[in-house]
């Protein structure tokens, strides 16, 4: 396992994780979520775990990414009992899962393929497919046969190895696209656009908003906001994404505070 973590003092730890963890300052709860997910210990560990079950499922979700992003061993029973709670909102649980793929550990892999049998709800067992591909890619990656799941430059864990491609924009965004093409070669489709990197593979990855699949209209706005680094234009058509639900609307104005410039700031004020 590749390590990528920053250290700082404990008094900065416990800062982090006391904002973290204090709801009357959601702004900064999400802001610590933001950088624990960069540090390890028991102490940052903990903290993620109790935002799991935070009131605001914006705030558990992003807990159980930045925990997945860690990639704890420790963290797996945590992880575990949020997956297995159906009372929680389908997007915690859909982060839980991916945060176990993420880990990559084949102790997971029979909670996994029984949630993936059994569940009921699209987005959690679609996601619990993607965890288990995920582990099997891992274990081809340790062996040396392809390209890491960790992309440096995005500083993230990635759910699914970016497709391999010929230069063809064009297959890329038939694979993303399709509706009846497995999820995890969409989600392959999305990642390999994603490290392209310009204006055309980020109008790509707008159009993926609209799609069927609430994992790609929930992924999708996350990895266009790394587009940042490639210093890209959206597309005038995300905004119409903006008013479609909830979750998504969040995921959205993301992308545009992250693609930052002043048309964006006048479209989400």
């Amino acid at each position: 396992m590749e390590s990528n973590k920053f250290e700082c003092s404990p008094e900065t730890v416990e800062f982090l994780c006391n904002r973290l963890l204090d709801q009357s300052q959601p702004i900064g709860a999400l802001q610590g979520s933001f950088s624990l997910r960069n540090l390890s210990g028991d102490r940052p560990r903990e903290a993620l775990s109790r935002a799991m079950r935070d009131p605001s499922n914006l705030l558990a979700h992003e807990a159980a990414f930045a925990v997945g992003q860690m990639q704890d061993a420790d963290a797996i029973p945590a992880l575990e009992e949020v997956l297995k709670d159906k009372s929680l909102h389908p997007i915690v649980r859909h982060e839980a899962a991916e945060a176990l793929g993420a880990i990559a550990t084949t102790g997971v892999i029979a909670l996994l393929e029984s949630v993936w049998m059994e569940d009921s709800t699209v987005e959690v067992l679609e996601t619990c497919e993607l965890a288990l591909r995920r582990i099997v890619d891992q274990k081809i990656v340790h062996k040396g046969y392809q390209a890491s799941l960790k992309d440096l430059r995005f500083q993230s864990v990635d759910p699914a190895l970016p497709a391999s491609f010929d230069g063809s924009l064009d297959q890329l965004s038939e694979v993303l696209l399709n509706e009846e093409e497995e999820i995890y070669e969409r989600y392959a489709a999305l990642f390999a656009l994603r490290n392209i990197g310009h204006d055309a593979s980020v109008g790509v990855i707008i159009k993926a908003l609209g799609a069927e699949s609430a994992l790609l209209r929930h992924e999708g706005p996350k990895e266009g906001s790394h587009l940042s680094i490639f210093n890209v234009s959206p597309s005038p058509s995300i905004y119409k994404h903006l008013w479609n639900n909830d979750d998504e609307d969040k995921k959205v104005a993301y992308v545009l505070g992250q693609l930052q410039n002043k048309e964006n700031f006048f479209s989400i004020s």
